[in-house]
């Protein structure tokens, strides 16, 4: 399956990116998450992008390539991913027991493995700023400030 990273800038002046696909060969995030990075269409991963969050309160301007995001964005971005975890949660607490908690149960595995990709997807869109630090989409949205232009200024396309 492919993804995509978005490379922003909170700077509307850098308008070219230093990050290349070869930024990635040694990264942790091809060697635990993809197989492969390689470039993409800004424009099109915009378009994608704005269609995904399309009935949130964010702004996604394709040809200005910036997004904002405002009042109760994070709130309703979060409310469908939240209402799955805590039903998971509570429908799998009385399922662990002892004695599946402490031998080595697939179940459980299983289990935390759902609820971390609810509260964290690490095979979504990703977020990365100049400095090349990686964000899962789930990671940029707690950490976006309301009313701020986010820049858009390269994207990559990810296999995983």
């Amino acid at each position: 399956m492919h993804s995509r990273i978005f490379v922003y800038s909170k700077n509307n002046k850098i308008k070219k990116s230093n990050i290349t696909t070869s930024s990635f060969n040694e990264h942790w995030f091809t060697n635990n998450i993809a197989d492969y990075v390689v470039n993409s269409s800004l424009h099109e991963d915009i378009k994608w992008l704005k269609a995904t969050l399309n009935d949130l309160p964010i702004d996604v301007d394709i040809d200005r390539k910036y997004i904002i995001s405002h009042d109760d964005f994070k709130t309703m971005y979060f409310k469908d991913k939240y209402n799955k975890f805590i039903e998971l949660l509570v429908k799998k607490k009385d399922d662990i027991t002892l004695d599946k908690f402490s031998s080595s149960n697939i179940y459980i595995f299983n289990d935390l493995w759902q609820l971390n990709n609810l509260y964290n997807d690490k095979y979504s869109f990703y977020f990365c700023n100049e400095g090349i630090e990686l964000l899962t989409m789930d990671e940029f949205v707690r950490k976006m400030e309301d009313d701020c232009k986010y820049y858009i200024i390269k994207t990559f396309d990810y296999h995983f």
